[in-house]
């Protein structure tokens, strides 16, 4: 039926037959559970659908979870459910496809493994000492309240927008300009007034 429930029980398959690590796996699920946690039942019942909604579905994602988590973290979750949408449909709805299914491991070479052992060693926030620096307004109004948006452009590539809690209509006329702008750099059109 391509459920959301069949999704679950597809990392699960996954996971038996080795496709997934244990690790994966539960990421993979703990993603379907916290969007599934927003879903109306019709939703839940068609992955189709939720593709078709997804948009409005993410909204409603960040909304619900922008004080819990990290913009970055929830890019994550959405592109987990997405990997596993595209993984079911490739591998899952056919039996003979899962079985056939051989996922490549991961090798990490002598310089990954370097970086990796490197970010380990490294102190985290509350072993760092304050660096004294000077701060224009702007800059404080990041560190606290700020809600923080990132849109994935392509691969390695990201547009990040901060906006105040209390953002203005005209400040979203400012960003909606911006946006024009961008356009009209891509299109090659001049920007409308």
């Amino acid at each position: 039926m391509n459920t959301f429930i069949d999704l679950i029980q597809f990392t699960r398959d996954a996971e038996k037959n080795r496709n997934y690590p244990a690790a994966t796996g539960a990421a993979f699920r703990g993603a379907i559970a916290k969007f599934m946690e927003i879903l109306n039942e019709e939703e839940k019942q068609s992955i189709d659908l939720f593709e078709g909604r997804i948009d409005q579905i993410l909204r409603d994602f960040i909304e619900k979870n922008k004080q819990k988590m990290t913009m970055s973290s929830i890019m994550e979750y959405k592109r987990r459910v997405l990997k596993v949408i595209d993984d079911y449909r490739e591998y899952g709805i056919d039996p003979t496809k899962m079985t056939n299914w051989q996922r490549k491991p991961k090798i990490f070479s002598a310089k990954r493994l370097k970086q990796q052992k490197n970010e380990e060693n490294r102190p985290t926030q509350s072993q760092q000492k304050p660096v004294e620096t000077t701060t224009t307004p702007v800059d404080l109004m990041t560190e606290g309240s700020m809600t923080r948006f990132e849109i994935p452009l392509r691969k390695g590539i990201k547009a990040i927008i901060h906006t105040p809690p209390d953002l203005t209509f005209e400040e979203v006329k400012k960003i909606k300009l911006y946006v024009q702008y961008l356009e009209a750099i891509a299109t090659g059109r001049k920007p409308e007034e």
